[in-house]
């Protein structure tokens, strides 16, 4: 290349410029994130049924299980842009980075054992604060691993944890509280786990399918308009998909009655 296409290219793709274009937030991420909250806000400020036909609400229908599904997809995205996005950290980073999740998790649970401690018996909602550094905890040993092997183990823990909550759930042991505690964490510790693991409003287990799809589509180049069309693409066609599932299964082929649920089947948001 000539003295002057170096300066040419220069003039074209300044330094600064590049930089400011790589720095470039993401504002998709942000507005998920806006949804994901609002979606929250909803589901606990509005109605969850009709007072007179006892209907679930246009909100119950809209946000129930979604917004705390999309935090926690949208959480392992922010995992794997935090540890290198499309080019992951590797040796003496990628550990510091598995250090930091750990120290992460060990600080947004001991702030979710301290709201539990102050908040009310019957409370008005359940803490997810403590599934969350479950739910680091669990990613840190998949942080290094490309797409398609995230979405890979993703697939896996969305079959594996329903079985295992339909076959143990019933023979586990129970927390005596909504919401726990350092308490119940030294006098009911199986019970704790099981619920944290399983069987809670939350459980890590299940949700670690949200997390490792989040964290597999942040190891893509969400800068490409390609790839953002892709998984715009991919996310409608598996929402048409899972819903029609849903409905097949659950009530033609009497999914709710096998269940034990004879009607809707309530959801914590």
């Amino acid at each position: 290349m000539s003295a002057d296409e170096v300066s040419q290219k220069s003039t074209v793709d300044p330094p600064a410029t590049l930089s400011v274009r790589a720095g470039k937030r993401l504002i998709g991420i942000d507005a998920a994130r806006g949804l994901a909250l609002i979606g929250l806000m909803a589901i606990h400020l509005f109605p969850s049924e009709d007072e007179v036909t006892h209907e679930p609400t246009l909100a119950w229908n809209l946000f129930s299980g979604d917004s705390a599904a999309l935090f926690a997809l949208l959480a392992g995205v922010g995992l794997a842009l935090s540890s290198g996005g499309s080019a992951p950290h590797r040796g003496k980073r990628m550990a510091a980075d598995r250090i930091g999740l750990a120290a992460r998790a060990v600080v947004i649970g001991s702030i979710g054992l301290v709201i539990s401690a102050i908040m009310p018996e019957d409370p008005a909602a359940y803490g997810i604060l403590l599934y969350y550094a479950v739910f680091f905890l669990m990613a840190i040993p998949f942080l290094h691993l490309r797409p398609l092997m995230l979405f890979l183990t993703a697939a896996a823990f969305s079959i594996i944890a329903p079985i295992l909550r339909q076959l143990l759930g019933p023979v586990l042991p129970e927390s005596s509280v909504w919401n726990h505690t350092v308490v119940n964490l030294v006098t009911e510790p199986l019970g704790t786990a099981s619920e944290l693991l399983l069987t809670g409003s939350y459980p890590a287990l299940a949700y670690m399918s949200y997390l490792l799809v989040g964290l597999g589509l942040g190891r893509l180049d969400l800068r490409s308009i390609r790839v953002q069309g892709l998984i715009a693409g991919t996310g409608a066609a598996l929402a048409v998909l899972a819903n029609l599932a849903s409905f097949l299964l659950l009530k033609v082929a009497g999914g709710y009655e096998a269940l034990g649920h004879p009607g809707h089947d309530e959801q914590r948001s």
